[in-house]
């Protein structure tokens, strides 16, 4: 299931949703090219798991 963002940047839908590693990865990171450090955060967040 993948989500959009309501005009005030808020995830859609409101109620709790199941993402895959791979999925959140591709759709919190990998979406936002231009951002190294969402990058940075993503490798740390993955060595806390």
């Amino acid at each position: 299931m993948y989500s959009n963002f309501d005009i005030r940047g808020n995830l859609k839908p409101y109620e709790k949703i199941g993402l895959s590693y791979e999925d959140f990865q591709k759709f919190f990171v990998h979406s936002f090219d231009e951002s190294e450090q969402r990058q940075e955060i993503f490798v740390q967040y993955a060595q806390f798991l």
